[in-house]
């Protein structure tokens, strides 16, 4: 997970940011997504936070895909909507981190 998660931010931040690069981050996204999707979970909190935090790699995944969209079409309208929504995840993504550390410590 951890190495996945890596790679996409490789690819973020040290590589291009144009079309093929946000499409190659949702895929990612996509691909990590459904890796979730197949773990069990026994603690019922635990299962709703992994599954909170696939639902937001998913909406991530559209995000970068609305990134390259806008910048195949130099809508920097749609470009500016799409990196606000990624920035917004980001935080969303922070927090459901956090959720579920905070399950997996508990005694």
């Amino acid at each position: 997970m951890n190495s996945a998660l890596d790679e996409i931010e490789h690819v973020y931040k040290d590589g291009k940011r144009d079309a093929a690069a946000f499409r190659d981050v949702a895929a990612r996204y996509d691909e990590l997504a459904a890796r979730l999707e197949l773990l069990s979970f026994s603690n019922v909190d635990v299962k709703a936070g992994v599954e909170e935090y696939r639902v937001i790699l998913l909406s991530a995944a559209k995000g970068a895909q609305a990134m390259a969209t806008a910048l195949d079409k130099q809508d920097f309208r749609g470009l500016a909507g799409a990196k606000l929504e990624i920035e917004r995840l980001g935080r969303r993504e922070k927090v459901s981190v956090l959720k579920i550390d905070t399950e997996c410590q508990a005694p």
